[in-house]
Parts: C-alpha cells; structure tokens; sequence
C-alpha cells in the first residue's frame, strides 16, 4: 500500500502540482535569501535499473540525473561545498539559492556516468570516498549482501548470527521486507566481527558459492588510480572512513584510524588535501563531531534532512537525499526539506 502511494505521488500528484507553478514558488520561498545552502546527496548513477535489484534508494537512473542537474545548473548557485563551508567560516553570506552537490561511498559509475555528465555543464561536486577494498576491488559489505540476497534461489534463509529466531522469508512479495530486515541487522554488528558475519550471511543465502563477482559486478567500486583521476578532471575528494561502519560503536582508539588513515591514504592517491569527511549513513553524536574537528577537517556531512541557514554546523551539515523521479516530483522532494536555523543541533 505504501508503495502504491508513493507511486501515485510521483507518477500524479507531482506533475499536477508541478503544472500549476506550486512546487516552483514554494521552492523559491525556501531558498532564495542569502545565507542559505542546501547541499544535495547522491550515492550512484545508473543506466540500468537490473543494477538496482531491490530499489534501496541509492541509485538515481541516468536520465533523471541528466534533468536534476539541469535544473541545480539552471535554478540555483552551484558551489563547491568546501568553498561554501570556506566562505561561511570568513564570515562571508552565501548568495541566494547556494547548493553543493555530493556523492557517497566511492562507486565507479560516480567516475564513468555522474561526473562527465557534471563536467559537461562545469558543475563542482565534492565525492566521499570509503577506502578499504579500494586496492583489490573488494565489494562494500551490503552490497556483498544484497547481491547475495539478490541471487538466493532459497525461499527462505535462517540467520541466527544476525539474531533472527525464525528463518527469514525470500518469497517474492517479501523478500523487499527481509533486504530491509537484514541490512538493519548488519549495521548493528560490532564493526570488528562485520567482515566475518557478512560471509556467514552470503554463505546461509548462497551456500557453496562465491559471491564477489557477482557484488563487484552489480556496484563496481573506483580503484586507487579511478579516484585519483576524478581529482584530476577537478572534483573535490572527501574522506568517509575505511570499513564504512557506524562509528558510534567504536571506542575511541578505534575511531581515530577510521579518520586519519583514510585521509592521509587519499592525500596520497590525490595529491591534494582532503578537507572534508562524510559519517557512514550519517551517523554521528557530539564526540563524533568534536573528533573530527580535532583531527583537522573543515567540515562534515551527515544525512540529517535540512536546509543550512546562516552560520554552518560545520561538522554535521544537513544534506538531502536526491530521490530517483523525474523533474516534478525531484521539485517536490526539494519543497518538503525543512529549514534549519542558525545554531540548531
């Protein structure tokens, strides 16, 4: 039912409310006054839906990308994100309508679709890079899991590890259920026990077979010398730990590598300072923020939903997931961002 809703939103609602100018006014009552900075996230760019089996909300399809740009480019002060946090920090106001476009996680259709299509128009984006398997092409751990969950030809998986009681339900009008169900479950693993329970996931769903082919293959990760090419064609590099874990579970001697040695191993494969880090799923707390500030950064992005307005939280910027819909329902989704005062937290 809900996804007959949404649905009907983005197929109906959206285009109606887009032929009568709404969506347009309203987003110009939110953003166009200075000092106000929405910045934008995205994960993936894709040219084939099979890419996305289960529809996450981590992949924008090609032409839907091509017509959201277009408008960033054609509506709105296209920044640099680290020149905005820049001109906030000299106390500088951002001009009306300012946005940053950033991209997540390191994949390699950021380097192959997203950023010729950004180059083309000369827009900056700024690309958090995770940097563990950046050497040997290893899969990210969900992705390892959701091509698993993707291939399973079980209708039904036991996964004790991940503290289910009863097997889980791989039926096709339940399956989107138990990916969610899952992925939940793998994020509140101790970060030092994911690798192993991750392979003891893919094993119970794909027993006797290898499932790194088939990971890489669906969400194929930029190599050492991929991200130091996106640099050189001017994007900015952005740190985002190396095991892309929730690093609220980590204890303080655990948190500090997650944050120095993936930067200095991306200033290193850049040749250029990297400035900015973004949380894994945008977890973070107070001690988070103050650790990467003390580690030298100018800045951090969470996903915390918000338009920034007037002095930047530097170390937790709001962003806004970009939803994979045409034009009108892209406006509508911008209509809805809530605006953040000046000192919130």
């Amino acid at each position: 039912m809900k996804r007959q809703f949404i649905s009907f939103v983005k197929q109906v609602a959206s285009p109606l409310l887009e032929a009568t100018g709404l969506l347009d006014r309203q987003i110009s009552a939110l953003v166009d006054q200075p000092g106000r900075l929405l910045v934008v996230m995205y994960h993936r760019v894709i040219a084939d839906p099979a890419l996305d089996p289960f529809a996450l909300g981590m992949c924008v399809r090609q032409e839907h990308f091509d017509e959201q740009i277009d408008y960033l480019q054609a509506r709105f002060n296209v920044l640099p994100l680290s020149e905005a946090v820049r001109r906030s920090m000299a106390g500088e106001t951002l001009p009306p309508a300012s946005v940053a476009i950033t991209f997540d996680d390191g994949y390699l259709d950021n380097l192959e679709v997203a950023a010729p299509m950004l180059l083309q128009r000369g827009l900056p984006a700024t690309f958090f890079v995770a940097t563990g398997g950046l050497s040997d092409g290893r899969a990210l751990w969900w992705d390892r899991a959701i091509a698993a969950l993707a291939d399973s030809r079980a209708d039904e998986v036991a996964l004790p590890m991940l503290g289910f009681e009863a097997p889980l339900s791989l039926q096709a009008g339940q399956k989107s259920y138990t990916v969610a169900a899952v992925l939940n479950a793998l994020w509140a693993v101790p970060p030092a026990e994911l690798d192993a329970i991750v392979d003891a996931v893919v094993e119970a769903l794909t027993p006797g077979e290898t499932y790194r082919c088939a990971s890489t293959a669906r969400a194929p990760r930029m190599t050492t010398r991929q991200v130091a090419r996106l640099r050189q064609m001017g994007f900015e590099i952005g740190a985002h730990t190396e095991r892309h874990v929730d690093m609220r579970h980590l204890n303080p001697a655990e948190r500090r590598p997650e944050l120095i040695l993936p930067r200095e191993q991306l200033e290193t494969i850049v040749n250029a300072p990297v400035n900015g880090f973004a949380y894994p799923s945008g977890f973070h707390d107070e001690n988070l923020q103050a650790l990467v500030e003390q580690a030298g950064f100018d800045y951090a992005v969470s996903t915390d939903r918000g338009l920034n307005s007037g002095q930047l939280r530097r170390f937790a910027l709001y962003r806004v997931g970009m939803p994979d819909t045409p034009l009108a329902d892209f406006k509508r989704a911008l209509c809805s961002v809530p605006l953040v005062e000046a000192g919130a937290v």
